[in-house]
């Protein structure tokens, strides 16, 4: 419900009445509520942005094994989005939430490995996570190997590869 009055999607919005909803709910230990109550607090939807308790938020959350707030956390360490950046510890949280079967973190994982801006490039593990996604049933890391290797003409043959085995899984 706290989500939902934060939102303002299916009822009218009352971002207050949510964030008291969704606190009552984090401080009862709930890792979605802390985790939806984070996200909120660090990007400022609807409520005021405080990035330190966001990320006690998350932080809370991810120790409980939730594998969006680690994913969440992860990335905005890693890309110093709202938060100071720390791609060590934001590195970590991706691959526990990954190593725990979480499909998007390993897509997220794999894309700032391929990418090489936020974290060091390293080609074999982006693959590894992105064939994994693909064993799960998700394609899009195939999709983003193959348009990367093809528009950096590293290997087109792979490139075309990648590009059909994602366009024959939809």
């Amino acid at each position: 419900m706290g989500k939902l009055l934060l939102d303002g999607v299916y009822l009218d919005p009352d971002p207050a009445r949510g964030v008291a909803l969704l606190q009552s709910a984090a401080e009862a230990g709930d890792t979605e509520a802390q985790t939806t109550l984070g996200l909120a607090l660090l990007w400022g939807t609807d409520v005021a942005a405080n990035p330190k308790q966001a990320r006690d938020w998350l932080e809370s959350a991810a120790r409980a094994g939730n594998t969006r707030a680690m994913r969440s956390l992860g990335e905005a360490l890693i890309g110093g989005w709202a938060l100071e950046r720390d791609s060590a510890t934001g590195r970590a949280l991706l691959e526990e939430a990954a190593g725990q079967g979480d499909v998007d973190s390993k897509l997220t994982l794999g894309s700032f490995l391929m990418a090489g801006r936020d974290l060091p490039r390293d080609m074999p593990r982006a693959t590894a996570l992105f064939e994994e996604a693909a064993a799960a049933g998700n394609a899009e890391g195939l999709e983003k190997l193959g348009a990367f290797l093809m528009w950096t003409e590293r290997d087109p043959a792979a490139a075309e590869s990648y590009l059909r085995r994602a366009g024959e899984m939809g």
